[in-house]
């Protein structure tokens, strides 16, 4: 198949399908975006043996559910990356209304932006990309949290711009 235009990765919604990646294999190169939810075949451990098979560059959408042994296993891979995408969404949902799924580790998250360092504890600043998931949320709040972190401009700017950039190649 030739493409007219360019192409520069694929998104994996687990929401419309029964099946568990960790059952599927996908031989590519290309950069994937992997949502991650609440549903059972959303779970990040659902994905931990596809994402360990896969060369390509991996993007784990929504902070990966703070599934810290997943991410614990996961962070020192190159070609895994984190999204941040929609903090304001995942900190009402899953902290403030505690519909997590019982599996979130929230221990040390007090404020929004308690998501941001805690992943970055976790991973570095390396391997985290912002996202908005627009038109979920308010992309112009999203923004405003990072701009305000505790962190060095470098750093936002890997988060905001230069992450995204190595990820997509």
């Amino acid at each position: 198949m030739k493409l007219d235009k360019p192409f520069y990765g694929i998104k994996i919604y687990t929401g419309t399908s029964a099946d568990v990646l960790n059952n599927c294999t996908f031989n590519s190169d290309y950069p994937l975006i992997i949502h991650t939810g609440l549903w059972e075949n959303q779970f990040p451990k659902t994905m931990l043996q596809f994402c360990e098979r896969y060369n390509g560059p991996i993007l784990i959408a929504h902070f990966a559910m703070f599934d810290i042994s997943f991410i614990k296993q996961l962070k020192n891979r190159p070609n895994i990356y984190f999204d941040t995408s929609p903090a304001i969404c995942a900190y009402q949902r899953y902290l403030i209304k505690k519909n997590n799924g019982g599996f979130i580790d929230s221990n040390g998250i007090e404020y929004v932006e308690d998501m941001y360092y805690k992943l970055i504890d976790l991973v570095g600043v390396d391997k985290i990309i912002w996202g908005s998931d627009y038109p979920i949320g308010d992309v112009s709040r999203e923004l405003k949290i990072v701009q305000e972190l505790n962190i060095e401009n470098a750093d936002k700017q890997a988060l905001l711009s230069i992450n995204a950039m190595r990820f997509l190649g």
